[in-house]
């Protein structure tokens, strides 16, 4: 974002999906995950390929422009998706550059259908 600046650092726990959908011992196939990672899209995605079975449709931002060191844009988020079986139901618009009015990120569904 334009003005976003840091405000503070934080030191977190990473997990993956696989070891999260393991040691919670889940298998449902009705599953909704709902992924805000500013950036680490793919790793979410790469750290979950056996859990994404259980998973029938994913909410996930996507940027359509490079918006964070490292991360991917809407066009890779869409085809990795894409590749696991999932099609996109749903956009919803995320933000936009308040000089310009460009549309910076979205909010997509995606579910695998069968």
């Amino acid at each position: 974002a334009p003005k976003s600046e840091y405000g503070s650092t934080q030191k977190i726990s990473v997990t993956t999906l696989d070891s999260f959908f393991a040691d919670q011992n889940l298998s449902s196939s009705n599953s909704l995950l709902k992924i805000d990672v500013q950036g680490f899209e793919r790793n979410v995605l790469l750290g979950g390929q056996k859990a994404l079975p259980s998973i029938d449709t994913i909410h996930i931002e996507m940027s359509l422009v490079d918006l964070y060191e490292g991360g991917i844009t809407f066009d890779e988020l869409y085809t990795e998706l894409r590749q696991f079986g999932y099609q996109m139901v749903g956009v919803e618009p995320g933000f936009s550059d308040v000089d310009t009015g460009q549309l910076l990120q979205i909010d997509g569904l995606f579910h695998r259908y069968g």
